[in-house]
């Protein structure tokens, strides 16, 4: 689930704030009320979130990180629900 650079991409639109954790760790946190039930299903029922190739995090987004420090590597993150909040750390 992406938006925002690309206006061809048919993602839906899912509002998350993302940080750098302390320990450097990129961190997404997914606003519940913006998401379908049925990609909140698919994405996040097992407090599991994976990730199937590498993703660039747009520079605009994370401003002061290098490249290596905004790439998302494949693999199976967990997720935290806190509140109304879904969130992952890469």
């Amino acid at each position: 689930m992406a938006s925002g650079e690309n206006a061809d991409m048919k993602c839906p639109r899912v509002a998350a704030w993302v940080s750098v954790t302390e320990e450097g760790k990129m961190r997404f946190e997914f606003e519940k009320a913006s998401m379908e039930g049925r990609y909140m299903r698919r994405h996040f029922r097992w407090l599991l979130f994976q990730v199937f190739e590498p993703c660039l995090v747009p520079y605009s987004l994370l401003r002061s990180t290098r490249i290596e420090q905004r790439t998302i590597h494949p693999g199976i993150y967990q997720v935290w629900e806190v509140g109304e909040r879904l969130i992952v750390e890469f």
